[in-house]
């Protein structure tokens, strides 16, 4: 089953009407429908219609976590796992989620409670560009295309960087 994912977005302007913004499963991109619905009842009647029941409706939150998790690393970031020795599975692909601490910097007593086999990286947060994130003062790389659970993520504070993208076994 390839279930699609949307949310419903308030229009702009006068009156309630709501658009679908969809997300690409191929892409990984998201984009707004451009017809508006007068109502939610309609949106989610046509996104059951169009997508035959195979939509799944999100809210915001949860709508951008799968998005998150689909988007791949960029080569800066591939760069930097490779200097740091992550280990590479796939050819031209690091097979892990990489989050990132805007707070502060961590180790690894720090992020005792975290399930899994994790590799951290410090970085120099004022020196990365905007392809990784500026801003990042520790990278928690989790490897075996391993996602950290929402709570761990919530607990300590830590962004969805990258991933392994759309086309590796963890990520359907």
């Amino acid at each position: 089953m390839n279930t699609r994912f949307y949310y419903m977005a308030k229009g702009d302007g006068f009156g309630s009407s709501f658009t679908a913004v969809l997300l690409d499963l191929e892409t990984g991109e998201t984009k707004e429908e451009a017809t508006s619905y007068r109502n939610g009842q309609t949106l989610v009647a046509a996104m059951d219609e169009r997508f035959q029941g195979e939509a799944t409706r999100l809210s915001p939150k949860h709508f951008q976590r799968q998005a998150d998790i689909r988007r791949p690393h960029s080569p800066e970031m591939l760069a930097l796992l490779e200097k740091n020795n992550v280990p590479n599975t796939n050819d031209n692909l690091v097979e892990c989620y990489v989050y990132g601490s805007k707070h502060r910097p961590y180790n690894h007593v720090d992020l005792r409670s975290i399930q899994g086999e994790y590799r951290l990286i410090q970085s120099d947060r004022d020196r990365l560009s905007s392809t990784i994130g500026k801003g990042y003062y520790t990278f928690v790389v989790m490897l075996e295309i391993q996602l950290m659970t929402v709570e761990e993520q919530e607990r300590y504070e830590l962004d969805l960087v990258s991933g392994p993208g759309l086309n590796t076994k963890g990520n359907k």
